[in-house]
């Protein structure tokens, strides 16, 4: 197959991806010394799709997820069962139109997507907001939305960019740099809340 299979539009994939990803840890946990309880999942577009899907039918194995221009299909949203709070941060484009904000008749919308998250990790009903300045100077910036408070001290974090399409932000484009920002995320938490 030429993507991850998420369910919903991927249905056409008989592949067990699930089932693949979880072999790869256990061969990993076995053969090498891998922290069992800091295993991270990234992934831009049917990647991230395929974050929220292992976090949905992986969580005891996920520590914490970041989907880059990703969210859920629809299959996935509505039978997805965690059995734990799980990290989550989402980095999206106002303009990305493969997969939009608003979500389609194949998706989820990402406020729908953070939504989920948020009261199945029992946050605040409240999300902290800030403003994602505009570093480059090309007139526009953003927005970071925050649920805080948190079941184990988990967190819900969506990072809006408004100039942003379906792409993957780098500091000199989009005035975040997705790289960096995904990791001072996950390298929070483990399989059990935050580390800090």
């Amino acid at each position: 197959a030429t993507h991850w299979n998420v369910g919903g539009w991927t249905t056409s994939s008989t592949t067990d991806d699930v089932g693949f990803i979880e072999t790869i840890i256990q061969f990993m946990a076995i053969n090498f010394r891998i922290d069992t309880d800091r295993i991270y999942s990234t992934g831009m577009s049917n990647g991230g799709f395929m974050s929220y899907h292992l976090a949905c039918n992986l969580g005891s194995k996920v520590a914490a997820i970041a989907s880059v221009t990703g969210s859920m299909t629809r299959e996935t949203y509505e039978a997805c069962d965690p059995d734990h709070p799980i990290p989550i941060m989402q980095i999206h484009g106002v303009k990305d139109e493969v997969v939009p904000y608003a979500g389609n008749s194949g998706m989820k919308a990402i406020e729908d997507v953070i939504d989920y998250w948020s009261q199945n990790n029992r946050c605040d009903d409240t999300p902290d907001t800030e403003v994602i300045p505009d570093l480059n100077q090309d007139g526009s910036g953003g927005m970071k939305t925050s649920f805080m408070n948190c079941q184990n001290e988990v967190e819900v974090t969506l990072y809006l960019l408004d100039s942003m399409e379906h792409e993957w932000p780098l500091g000199d484009k989009h005035d975040l740099d997705s790289p960096s920002t995904i990791w001072q995320f996950l390298s929070r938490f483990n399989s059990y809340g935050s580390i800090d």
